[in-house]
């Protein structure tokens, strides 16, 4: 049975856990995603961690956030790679990335310069704190921005003990989540309307949001 996805083509300039497991959950469901990553690749099919990460040649941890996609290796500071990038945006329905609003700046790859070339395309992004104020270009992973300061930490530590380690990418996996979400509210809104919406989500409102109870 073809995907709810079928026919919609995801450009996923990302990196590591948290943006790109929305991708996958699109490919799961049928979308053509094609994974844009610089010359030496993605970091996360580099990383090292405390437990093993490989199950033969498979690394599965890359597997896990990036199975049924497509990827190409680009130098998007050169003009050939940012055209390359460009003619792939002109014929995609969703452009998704986890750089921050700097280096998207420096690349020249803003909603204004992508829309210039499909305007159709929705445009979709995440990051540790959001993209407003005088934070918005500052790193943030999941250990940083939604285990400890989005409060997970302080919520699974017992008064009196040391702060709880934060587990593997504990937040990603749901930020991925309402990005998916975001996605799919986006092109059900331009199906109805034909407009084409930014979607942004953070790892910090994914914390305020599963913690909004406590």
């Amino acid at each position: 049975m073809a995907g709810v996805f079928e026919g919609v083509r995801v450009i996923e300039l990302a990196q590591y856990v948290y943006v790109p497991g929305a991708a996958v959950m699109l490919a799961d469901q049928g979308a053509e995603v094609i994974k844009i990553e610089a010359i030496d690749g993605d970091p996360y099919r580099t990383l090292q961690v405390g437990v093993p990460r490989n199950l033969g040649t498979i690394n599965i941890a890359m597997e896990q956030n990036n199975r049924n996609k497509k990827s190409v290796a680009l130098d998007l500071k050169s003009e050939e790679g940012r055209e390359a990038l460009l003619r792939l945006v002109e014929t995609a329905d969703v452009f998704l990335t986890s750089l921050r609003p700097k280096a998207i700046e420096a690349l020249r790859l803003g909603v204004a310069e992508l829309r210039a070339r499909n305007p159709r395309i929705i445009y979709v992004r995440g990051n540790g704190v959001g993209f407003r104020g005088a934070e918005a270009n500052r790193p943030g992973f999941d250990a940083s921005a939604f285990w400890a300061r989005g409060g997970a930490c302080y919520a699974f530590t017992r008064p009196g003990q040391q702060p709880t380690s934060p587990r593997p990418a504990y937040g990603d996996p749901t930020g991925s989540l309402a990005i998916a979400y975001g996605i799919a509210a986006a092109l059900f809104k331009r199906a109805m309307t034909g407009e084409p919406t930014v979607v942004e989500n953070s790892l910090l409102s994914t914390a305020c949001w599963v913690l909004s109870g406590d």
